[in-house]
């Protein structure tokens, strides 16, 4: 199935159709409508925001032979069917990427000075115009200058700061926006209604996010999903068949890179095919919502940013500015695994700077750990290891999470009170829920015999239970911790 045919078969006809681009719409159609038709227009915004589709409508418009009170073409008469089948011969489009050159430009000077053959406009429809050579810009330039009246120029572009100044002056200029979240949601609503799509909420989510502001995106995402499974389209569907990396791989690898553990990063790219251009440009959002957040000291956006917990806003701004370098260099390179290895290894070495400092505080936290467990002589038998793991094993039982969030934690006595040290916050929220800690408050106080009232605290550096079972810090944690031959 060819992956066009839903963006085709759903590209808005006429202005009522156009979605998210409201302003441009309204001025267009009153020219439409009070006959004010200038000579060239130039369209910018990013992909798939309905330029060259406006274009065709406007082209439509101002060529019809029953314009409708509203100012939309009828899509009834001969003209507007023509230009809806692509056989208007009044109607020219170029690919400038492809037809860059002076004499591409030369040749459409030639053919400006011959009249519309059955439509009231010729429209020449230049698409990526800033594609177009020096000389061919300048060629284009005297024919600004001084078409026929019945010429018009549409010029289409993404990159407007690539195209002369004086070009740009001669031409009416509008600006294209990303249409919103809302916009992307109708749109797509629509054409399940349409197409009788069955898709979950979480499912719809995905798409429009995958789709990144693009209505030619989203349709050819969803055009991609339905050649495999024309059914019930699964939020994991997506996420395989668009490579697409969500919130939790990313979270995963940039814990993991935090670490210094590369090759745990390397691997799980290798083994899940995730695309790397998305990763990033999901990094950047991801980092940049924690720094909003670091900077109002509260959660603006509602995410779990406890992996930076330990990352200053200097090296956290130095991570997007080597993230937003690397969008570029994909840009040009072909190689996308060398830029992604070669970022992440630059990102690791310049956090490794305060590595110094945070092993440091390593070691604090190891000694203050080890002050911190308040054993006296009648329960001195009962906090070894053994208990422990008993309860870890007995917990597994009820809740498999819990068991796993035990074992990478540790804890020590305040008083009455029972304090188990986690390293993440959702660690906390998952202990803090009411029935699981009625659980564990209960099998606390069948192993170590007395009732406590259980706390949760977060510290990213704790030291499992497991691991530190002396009162001292052993050998092997000073050569971890200080680089030394100990």
């Amino acid at each position: 199935m060819n992956e066009s045919i839903l963006y085709q078969k759903y590209r808005p006809q006429n202005f009522s159709q156009v979605v998210g681009q409201d302003s441009i719409v309204k001025i267009l159609k009153n020219e439409v409508l009070t006959n004010s038709i200038t000579n060239a227009y130039i369209f910018f915004g990013p992909r798939g925001t309905g330029k060259t589709s406006l274009a065709r409508i406007f082209s439509k418009a101002i060529n019809c032979n029953s314009i409708l009170k509203n100012g939309d073409p009828c899509n009834k008469c001969d003209n507007c069917k023509e230009i809806t089948d692509g056989n208007f011969l009044d109607l020219i489009e170029i690919d400038a990427a492809s037809n860059r050159g002076i004499e591409d430009i030369r040749d459409i000077k030639n053919r400006i000075q011959f009249v519309p053959s059955s439509g009231h406009y010729k429209i020449y429809i230049i698409d990526e115009v800033h594609m177009l050579t020096s000389d061919a810009f300048n060629a284009l330039l005297k024919t600004l200058e001084e078409p026929p009246n019945n010429v018009i120029f549409i010029l289409a572009t993404t990159e407007i700061y690539k195209v002369p100044q004086t070009i740009i002056s001669r031409c009416q200029r509008f600006d294209f926006i990303r249409p919103s979240y809302y916009d992307l949601s109708k749109y797509l609503n629509s054409v399940l209604n349409s197409e009788k799509i069955n898709l979950g909420e979480n499912t719809k989510d995905l798409l429009i996010t995958v789709a990144d502001g693009s209505f030619r995106d989203l349709m050819t995402s969803l055009q991609k999903i339905l050649s495999v499974n024309s059914g019930k389209i699964e939020y994991s569907d997506v996420l395989t068949l668009l490579n697409y990396p969500d919130l939790e791989f990313i979270k995963l690898i940039w814990a993991h890179l935090i670490d210094s553990d590369i090759e745990y990063i390397l691997d799980s790219f290798k083994s899940n095919n995730i695309s790397i251009s998305i990763f990033i440009k999901n990094s950047i959002d991801y980092i940049r919502k924690t720094l909003i957040n670091r900077v109002l000291q509260k959660n603006y956006y509602d995410i779990d940013d406890s992996i930076f917990k330990n990352i200053s806003i200097k090296d956290l701004l130095k991570i997007i500015n080597k993230l937003i370098d690397s969008i570029e260099d994909l840009k040009v390179s072909s190689l996308d695994q060398i830029v992604l290895e070669v970022t992440l290894i630059s990102i690791i070495n310049d956090l490794s700077a305060n590595k110094n400092k945070v092993k440091s505080k390593n070691v604090e936290n190891k000694v203050n750990m080890k002050k911190s467990v308040t054993i006296n002589d009648s329960q001195q038998g009962n906090f070894d290891n053994e208990l422990w793991m008993n309860l870890i094993n007995i917990t597994k039982e009820f809740n498999h999470h819990m068991s796993g969030f035990l074992t990478k934690s540790n804890f020590y006595i305040e008083g009455n009170k029972f304090i188990i040290v986690v390293p993440f916050s959702f660690y906390k929220d998952m202990l803090n829920e009411t029935k699981e800690k009625k659980y564990l408050s209960q099998k606390i106080k069948e192993i170590y015999g007395d009732n406590f009232d259980i706390d949760c605290i977060v510290e990213k550096n704790v030291i499992p239970v497991i691991k530190n079972n002396h009162d001292f810090i052993e050998d092997s944690d000073l050569k971890e911790v200080f680089d030394l031959e100990v």
